[in-house]
C-alpha cells in the first residue's frame, strides 16, 4: 500500500500478461485492477508493460524469463 515498498509479481503459465500503469504505482494487470504498487515482476512466460502519459511507478519492472516488452504511450 501507500508509503510502503511493495512488489506485484505474477506466477502464470499465460503466453502473454499485459500490464497497463496508468496512474502512479497503479494499473492493471490482464484486466486486474490494482493500486499502490511500487515493483513489478513479470512471469517466466512473455510481458509487455505501457505506461500511458502522465503514469509512474516509484520502484522498478522485471520481466522475469520469455520476451518483455516496455511501452510508453503518449497522449496530446
Amino acid at each position: 500500500g501507500e508509503g510502503s515498498n511493495n512488489t506485484l509479481a505474477v506466477d502464470n503459465e499465460r503466453d502473454l500478461n499485459t500490464w497497463l500503469i496508468d496512474e502512479e504505482n497503479g494499473g492493471s494487470l490482464n484486466g486486474l485492477m490494482f493500486q499502490g504498487i511500487n515493483n513489478l515482476v513479470g512471469s517466466k512466460q512473455n510481458d509487455i508493460f505501457s505506461f500511458t502519459s502522465g503514469s509512474s511507478l516509484s520502484g522498478n519492472v522485471a520481466g522475469g524469463d520469455g520476451t518483455d516488452t516496455l511501452w510508453r504511450r503518449n497522449h496530446n
